[in-house]
């Protein structure tokens, strides 16, 4: 296989998915560091549990700061070793196997679209 991860090129002769518009690579926990800065698919079981947080800008003590567009929930957690972020709420648990699509950056993966065994949590 030749391999090309120079800027926006594609990656040649590397298996892809096409889901909800995006084309993604497949890759695994051993492969997942060749593909910096690209669109994967990566599945895996979630350890431990998730840490679901709600972040909101603006003054400590102005009603504004919840109902201003600023504001939302984030969900880390780790999938077979590698961390995973999603902007919104997903309910996952301890040794649910999930399906990620998202952006691999850093040794993170940004979550666009998170399949668990019973729901699809999806970024709007």
């Amino acid at each position: 296989m030749i391999f090309h991860i120079f800027g926006d090129k594609e990656i040649e002769n590397w298996p892809r998915e096409e889901f909800d518009g995006r084309k993604y690579y497949i890759v695994t926990p051993e492969t997942i560091k060749r593909f910096e800065g690209k669109d994967v698919k990566f599945e895996g079981y979630v350890e431990g549990k998730p840490l679901i947080s709600f972040y909101s800008t603006g003054w400590p003590w102005s009603f504004e700061r919840y109902v201003e567009e600023d504001h939302g929930h984030r969900c880390t957690f780790r999938v077979s070793g590698i961390q995973v972020i999603f902007a919104g709420v997903a309910i996952v648990a301890d040794r649910e196997k999930v399906t990620i699509y998202g952006r691999y950056k850093d040794g993170i993966i940004n979550a666009h679209i998170i399949i668990s065994e019973k729901a699809i949590f999806k970024m709007l």
